[in-house]
Order: C-alpha cells, then structure tokens, then sequence
C-alpha cells in the first residue's frame, strides 16, 4: 500500500545499519507494538532521536507486511540473537586479563606474545609494548587485537535483533509463521545470558571472582628453595630444565581492568530495557511455553541481587534500578497472564531472598516517593533509608511482591447476594471460644467477601506467602535458612508499614493483615494457656514472632492516634447550612505561620495557606480556590444527594458515609496518575482499590449497627461502574484536582484507620495481653516488650483498664525480668501522665524493696 518498502537483497545476516534502519521501523510505530509506521526512506533519514512518535498519519504495522518478507527475515534476525547467545564478554575479557598478566610477569615458558585488555576493546588495532602482538601476528588465534570490540558488536546486533522479533511477534494479526518457537527461545535465552553474564557482573563489580585466588601460590613455599636457586648453582640438568614459577593473577587486577569490558556492557541498558518492555508486550498477547516461562521470570527476578558499585561508574545504582524495574515488570506480567503458576513463582522468591544485597547503600533501591519539596506531615512514619534528595525507597523485593498481588485482583460480581454470619458468634464475644477458633471464623467470613470482590486471587497468594515466609523462619537451628529469613522479615515489615499510608501499594494492608493473624496464632499455640508444648518452637522465632507483632500493633495504634488528631471537619448532616467565618487565620497543615511568602486565601472558609504547601505558585491560581476540608465537604454533600436513603436535608452523615466518599476522591486520583502518565502501577491500584470497597461493602450489609445513610446497593453499583476507566469518570475530578499533597495523605490516613487491620487493633492487643499471663516467663517478658512499642506511640493506652490489670500483676510476678520489664515500662510514663502516677505509685514503692538488684536499680 506504500506506507512500508523492505527489500530482502540477501540471505545472509544483517549488518548494522539495516539492523539500525529496521529498529528505527519499530520504534516509528509509537508504543513498540507496530501501531503506526513509516516508510523506509523516511526510517533511514530519521536519526534515532528524530523520530515523531506521535505522528497518527502513518498507518499499518507489522502485520500488513508480506508474509513472505517476514518469513524471509526473521530467520536472520534469529541468527544474529543466537550468536549473541554465545557471546561472554566478561568472561572472554577475564582469560585476556590472565593471560596479558602472565605474559607480562614472565610466569609462562614460551609464553609469546600478549596483548592487553584495551588492545582486545580497541576498535581502530594499535600496538605497543615488549609483550604485544604485531599486526597480524596471531593469524587465526581466537585472542587478537579487536577481537572484544568485535564481539561487542555481535552482542549489541543480537540484542537489536532480539527487539525487532518481540516486536514483530507482538504486532497483533502477525502471520503465525513469524513467531516460532526457536525464535522464542532464542531470544529468552538472550535475555537470561545478558543479565546473569553481563549486566549482573558489570553493575556488581564481580566479574573478577572467576579468577582463582591468588594468595595460595604466589610465593614459593620455603622449604623448596632448592628449586628456585641461581643459575650458577644449578646442574647442567637443572639449567636446561628450569622450574617456572606458576601463578595466578592477582584479583584485584583483574577487577581494575575489567572495568575496559564494563563500560561498554554498561552503554547497552537502555536498549535492553526496551526489549524488556517488547518481551512484557509479548507475554501478555501471546500464550509461551512453561519452559520458557520459567526461565525468562527466573533470569528477571536475578536482577534483584544486584548490588551496585559506585567503582564501576557513579550511576550504576540507576542504572541497577532502571534493569530491575524493567526486570520486575516482566515478572508480573507472567504473573498476572499465567494464574497456573502463581503458586511457583511465589515459592521461588524465599531461595531469592537468601541473595539478595543486605548493605544499607543497596538494601532499598526502589523509589516509592519523590520528595516534592513541600512541607510534609511529620507525623507519618517515614521509610528506613531515605536519600539526600528526600526521596523514599523500599526494597525491590517488596516492590515486587507488592505488584504482583496487586496484579492478580479481578473485576468484582455485579450479584448483590448476602454472606451469612457463621462463625460470628465466635469472633464477636469474649471468651466465648478459643483465640484459633476467632481466627477460623474470620478467615472463613472474608473468603466469602474475597470471592465476590475479585480479591480472591490476591488472598491467596498472600495466605500462601505468609505462611511459607513465617515457616522458614520458624525453623530450629540453623535449618533452613531460619537465622537469615529473620531479618528479612524484620525488613520486610518496616517496608510494608511504610507503604501502607500511599495510595499506589493497598496490598499492603493485606499482607500484613494474613502476618498478623499468623503470627497472632502462633503465638497463642505456642503459649502453655494453649495446652500445647511451647519447647516446640524455637525460642528465637518466639522474641523474632513478638518484636513482629509487637511493631504492626504498634503502627496501627500510630495510625488510630493520627487519624484522631487530623480528622478533616466533614458535615455531620445533610443539611449545608450557613458557613459564615468570624476571621481569617493561617491554617497552613506545614504549621509555620504566617511568613514573608506567597499564600492563598480560601474562597469558602478564608484561612489562609502557602502556595508552596498546596502546590500553587503565583502564576497558576485558579478562580475559584477552596483549601482541602472545603472541597470534602462540599464533594460529600453532592455525593449525599445521590447515595442518600430516602429524602430530607435532616439525615446524619456517619463516618462511613465520610469514607466512601474519601474512597471516591481517591479513585479519582488513581484514575487521572494512571492516564496522565500511563501508569500500569496507579491502575493495578485503583482496581484493588475498587475490589477493597466492593468488599466493605459486602461485608457490612451483615453488620447489626447503623452503617450510614448512603443505600449501599446504589454505592456498590456505582463502584463497580468504575472498573473499566472512561472519560465520563473525568468530570468527578473537577474539585479533586485541586486537592493537595497533604489532602491527600490525610483521606489515606481516614482510609487507613478504617481498614480490616486498624478495625483488628483491639484482638492484636488483646492477643498481647493475653501473653502477658502466660506461665512462661520467657513469654511473658517478650509480651511486656511489645506492649511498650504500642504504648511508645499512644500513652494513652495505659490508661485503658485491661492493660493497667495485666501491667499491675507483674509487679508481682515470680520472674525478676518480668518485674523489671513492668517497671520499666511504667517508669517511662508514671512522670508524663499524673494519673497514671497515683495509679501506680504503691505498686512502684514496693518494687523498691524488690529481691532482685536491677528491679531495684530499674
């Protein structure tokens, strides 16, 4: 038809500049996919960076080209990426270090001549010193000068080649004949060779390992001088025959040199990170073979024991980030398209854990948050590690277990049937059953929510990883890995405590929903109140189990408390009433007062904020400004109009009825990042999102109490309206986009306290008070612990007439820890909060006279 002229001239490979030319034909297509092409006059005119991807003239793809044609030319391509596969630059650059080291120190009899590793790199041959190769001296050796360039540039042809076949074999309506399974495999077999050969040595700087130590054999020993004396002193034999001295290069060298060979391995990321992206595209269209389903996700997710050196070149760990974020999307696309081997995949990640990089400076390595420069709640628990910049990271294996949850949500029922209660008697009353059987009924209860809002998948796999995570870790010994998982563990926590508070990782929330009621229940049954043997499980994973629970208990009673201290002043009724402001004051959330700066004044409350804070500059107010809790008054008197049960203006507005319209706002947020900037992350969370909410919503259709004045079934349909983004969802923005950063850490903050794990807080700490009685003292004393990291953040709780009982009876306790524990953790609040001093003023008086010495002391 005009638009594509590609002419086979030849059967042979391809060179360089066709291969360039036919790249350029991909990359004219717009997203890769061939939706759009040029002619090849204009490829070849177009240099790289010219092109204008979003050119929607050019017409046809890869599909509307001769079948023929293709047939003719993938068969190339394929020989190029199989020649690439065979291609180990490192490991070739390592033998001509040797080798150039050897010759140089005189070590090899007859060695000849040598050439260096900037010799066998070099483009242009040019020679120089005693021990190298003259032009054309080595004939047909496999080391020559050039060579490593060479071989080089078979690498880069292969990895083109390799984009322009998962590109073709992408194109939907490809002639079948295109895509044939030696194809595939050859170009995984790139993907996995690249990574673990090259991309994994050159960012970690090991490539040197491969080379034996050489402190072992660099010195003669000292009683065989008699082979090493001079040739004076030597038989005629002797002299004729001399011992040579053998060694090996020194591993340091190695590493210094091989840094010729990185830099160039180095240059190919960003081509490799596009045929990452092809393959992901072509996962998700096409249907694979196991095998090499298997061995694609398994050389993706080895880019996550990368650990970056700053030796190699000083942006090696973006570049690190760049291959794992590109690496781990390719993951979760198998993840996602293939539910069949969920189950593996899942079970590979605990052998990968154990090689992952544990040094601070590569620990965290996946951005979660960019620092915006505006004034930010100090109040929300921050990440670990955090950079000079003030952006935040989490550990690339969290990411990744993350997204690929998220990932497996599906689209909810339209049925509106009701979930019967059973097991409600169990969990609601007090010592009405066992701790385990409470757990049982509520796993049983959100099953049946899970089913019916597509969040069964998702809860399977993290009832699956849980449980096998909490497993190894509670191995004896040193079985298993059980003293490395436990740290892991500790990191893995902190991770998801963090993103708990960001709109993009809800999973979050689920995971460590199944590890508290885990760990919840394992250490009841390990508790001697259970009737069961505690010396069953090891002692360690006990006090790794308790610190575990102690610190989400603790997050959670952190979220209550923020949640109560930030609440926004929503409608308590229908009715909007007259707001008339007696005055204007500052109440900028950054709490600095009123600077010499730019601020705004709200249309509707007129308090007074920071542009710098809200994200507004002099040059872009709009119209009409209303500052956060105006919008969300106004947005849920709009949405009461429409939700609400019945008619009258006089109808109260509960916290639920807050919540769904927050949820509203938020969905509303995800949908417009993920069409903004094209985000698969921001959309994989707006759908669990929309998943969590057809889940509260069924569950809540059981509960006894008031669950507000919206009809939830007009609620439900409405959420799941929203599944499949349109433009009509557009016009909810219209007040939401003006909301700020703070607005909405503060609605995730409202969300957050009203999750299945912040409505569980009262059994987690019950579960903590509980041990507190056991007749272990070993347990008791841990669960002390743990009751101070949740009083640390809430004093309040000390107040609380069930704790103050379990705190005051181990004063008395027969075990001096415990009694110095319970002081301890009295003592850092009795001078704070007067109450609790007359509370426990005779208790601490006693404590005086105590047995033990550091009761005494404490």
């Amino acid at each position: 038809n005009g638009s594509v002229t590609l002419e086979v001239v030849h059967g042979g490979p391809l060179t360089s500049t066709e291969l360039s030319q036919i790249s350029l034909f991909c990359n004219s297509a717009g997203d890769g996919n061939g939706s759009g092409v040029r002619s090849s006059s204009e490829i070849v005119n177009k240099s790289s960076t010219m092109i204008d991807l979003k050119n929607k003239n050019m017409v046809g793809n890869w599909a509307k080209l001769d079948g023929d044609l293709l047939a003719s030319l993938t068969p190339m391509l394929q020989e190029h990426v199989v020649s690439a596969v065979a291609v180990d630059l490192v490991g070739e650059g390592r033998d001509v270090i040797s080798k150039y080291m050897e010759a140089s120190s005189h070590l090899i009899e007859n060695g000849g001549p040598a050439i260096s590793i900037h010799q066998w790199m070099m483009q242009v041959a040019r020679y120089s010193g005693p021990n190298s190769a003259p032009l054309g001296s080595l004939g047909g050796a496999k080391v020559e000068p050039g060579a490593g360039y060479r071989r080089l540039q078979i690498l880069c042809s292969g990895l083109q080649s390799a984009y322009i076949l998962f590109s073709i074999m992408a194109s939907p309506g490809i002639d079948r004949r295109a895509v044939e399974d030696d194809t595939i495999e050859a170009c995984v077999n790139l993907i996995k060779n690249h990574i673990q050969k090259h991309i994994i040595p050159s960012l970690s700087n090991t490539g040197h390992l491969g080379v034996a130590s050489s402190t072992s054999s660099s010195k003669p020993p000292q009683d065989q001088d008699d082979e090493y004396l001079h040739p004076e002193m030597m038989s005629p034999m002797s002299k004729k025959t001399p011992m040579p001295r053998r060694s090996t290069p020194n591993r340091n060298d190695v590493a210094k040199s091989l840094k010729a060979v990185y830099g160039p391995i180095l240059s190919t990321i960003g081509l490799f990170g596009t045929i990452l992206e092809s393959a992901e595209t072509f996962i998700i269209t096409n249907e694979m073979d196991d095998r090499l389903l298997f061995t694609v996700c398994a050389a993706s997710l080895s880019s996550l024991t990368i650990d970056s050196s700053t030796a190699v070149r000083a942006d090696t760990a973006s570049l690190a980030s760049l291959v794992q974020v590109s690496a781990m999307n390719l993951a979760v696309a198998i993840f996602r398209r293939y539910p069949r081997h969920r189950s593996i995949i899942t079970e590979d990640l605990f052998p990968l854990m154990l090689k992952l990089p544990t040094s601070k400076r590569s620990l965290r390595t996946y951005l979660v948050r960019k620092s915006h420069g505006s004034t930010e709640m100090t109040n929300i628990k921050h990440s670990p590690y955090a950079n000079t910049s003030g952006h935040e990271y989490i550990q690339p294996i969290t990411a990744l277990l993350l997204l690929s949850i998220q990932t497996c949500v599906t689209m909810p029922f339209q049925s509106d049937e009701d979930i019967t209660e059973e097991g409600n008697a169990d969990g609601g009353a007090e010592g009405s059953g066992s701790d385990s059987n409470q757990f049982d009924g509520e796993e049983n209860k959100n099953s049946k929510a899970n089913d019916t809002s597509g969040l069964d998948a998702c809860a399977a796999v993290c009832n699956q990883f849980t449980s096998q995570m909490l497993q190894r870790c509670s191995r004896k010994g040193e079985e298993g890995g059980a003293s490395e998982f436990r740290p892991i563990l500790h990191n893995l926590i902190d991770d998801l405590l963090f993103v708990r508070q960001l709109p993009e990782y809800p999973s979050a929330e689920m995971i460590l929903f199944y590890l508290s009621q885990r760990l919840g229940h394992d250490l009841l049954r390990a508790s001697s109140m259970s009737k069961s043997s505690a010396q069953q499980m090891e002692a360690t994973y006990l006090a790794t189990a308790m610190d575990a629970l102690g610190k989400i208990t603790s997050a959670v009673a952190s979220g209550l408390l923020l949640n109560r201290e930030s609440r926004f002043q929503l409608p308590e009724s229908m009715s909007p009433g007259q707001f008339d402001p007696k005055e204007e004051v500052n109440r900028c959330f950054c709490g600095r007062g009123n600077l010499d700066t730019f601020m705004l004044d709200c249309d509707r409350c007129h308090s007074w904020y920071h542009g710098s804070c809200v994200g507004i500059t002099k040059d872009t107010v709009p119209e009409v400004w209303l500052c956060d809790d105006c919008i969300l008054q106004t947005v849920i008197l709009e949405q009461a109009k429409v939700f609400a049960r019945g008619n009258g203006n006089s109808r109260p507005l509960t916290t639920s009825d807050h919540n769904h319209v927050l949820r509203q706002l938020l969905l509303s947020h995800l949908s417009k990042k993920s069409h903004t900037f094209l985000s698969p992350q921001a959309e994989r969370a707006r759908e669990f999102w929309i998943a969590t909410w057809v889940k509260e919503l069924t569950l809540s259709k059981n509960i006894s109490n008031d669950v507000g004045t919206f009809d939830l079934r007009l609620v439900r349909s409405h959420v799941i309206a929203q599944w499949p983004y349109s433009r009509l969802q557009e016009h909810r923005n219209s007040l939401s986009k003006y909301l700020s950063t703070d607005g909405y850490q503060r609605i995730m903050t409202c969300l957050v306290a009203s999750t299945e794990l912040s409505q569980n807080f009262p059994r987690l700490l019950g579960v903590l008070l509980r041990l507190v009685g056991d007749g272990m003292a070993s347990i008791r004393k841990l669960s002390l612990k743990a009751i101070l990291q949740v009083v640390n953040v809430d004093p309040a709780l000390m107040a609380q007439p069930s704790v103050r009982k379990e705190v005051s009876r181990c004063f008395h306790d027969e075990a001096i820890s415990v009694r110095e524990a319970a002081v301890s953790l009295v003592g850092d609040y009795v001078l704070q909060t007067p109450n609790l001093a007359t509370a426990f003023h005779a208790t601490l008086l006693e404590r005086i006279l105590d047995r033990g010495v550091s009761v005494r002391k404490r």
